[in-house]
């Protein structure tokens, strides 16, 4: 993932605009349960339930 280094703060590293709209995306679509666009997207993993 690519980040941008400010002029006025180049200690702290920001995501373009387009990157964080792009995860809000990906987010949105991983609540719906979207899989497919997931796999577009990169490896979808599912979780399982807490050993006791």
């Amino acid at each position: 993932m690519e980040v941008v280094y400010p002029v006025d703060c180049p200690s702290e590293a920001c995501l373009e605009p387009s990157t964080v709209r792009w995860l809000d995306e990906v987010s949105r679509r991983a609540e719906a349960g979207d899989v497919e666009f997931l796999r577009t997207a990169g490896r979808v993993f599912q979780a399982v339930g807490d050993r006791e």
